[in-house]
């Protein structure tokens, strides 16, 4: 996993991790869990039960990704034939098309913080709503976008000036 990050691979895992989600929060490690994949800025895709028996639900069966830009669709598909349900995630991936336009930066240090952190508790304040059961996912993807699009209006993406490039290709 660390090696996935170190080299900023895009990835997706499945597996059956052994981890019910529906014992959130009555089971102290499952929260540490999905908080651990949330502050890595991992995806739960799956949060529906995936195994069914005559006496229990579980969502053992897990699929993650750290690919948040990509519109994947994942679910489980009904059958009979084991009592763990078969998961999936699929995602439209576009090639990549060469990129004309040079790297751009953000400039944070011109951030007013105050400013910074009324705007985000604003724009969450009017978005997510704890009161109704909705996904954890769901609630994550809306704070992910609403964060980026208040940084977007306080330190925009921008074109370096010369001076900008050539300090980092020489510290880069």
């Amino acid at each position: 996993m660390h090696e996935l990050n170190d080299k900023k691979y895009t990835y997706v895992v499945y597996d059956d991790f052994n981890i019910n989600l529906l014992r959130y929060p009555k089971v102290k490690y499952v929260p540490y869990y999905v908080d651990m994949l949330h502050s890595l800025f991992r995806l739960l895709l799956v949060d529906i039960p995936t195994r069914i028996t005559k006496y229990s639900t579980t969502v053992n069966d897990q699929i993650y990704t750290n690919d948040l830009k990509s519109s994947i669709v994942s679910g489980i598909i009904r059958d009979d034939l084991s009592d763990h349900l078969p998961i999936f995630a699929i995602s439209k991936k576009i090639a990549p098309q060469k990129v004309l336009s040079k790297r751009k930066v953000r400039k944070i240090d011109d951030i007013n913080v105050d400013h910074f952190i009324a705007d985000l508790q604003s724009q969450l304040n009017s978005i997510l709503n704890f009161d109704q059961l909705t996904s954890v996912n769901l609630q994550f993807e809306l704070l992910y976008e609403t964060f980026h699009a208040v940084l977007e209006d306080h330190a925009p993406l921008i074109n370096p000036s010369r001076k900008q490039q050539h300090l980092s290709k020489k510290h880069g």
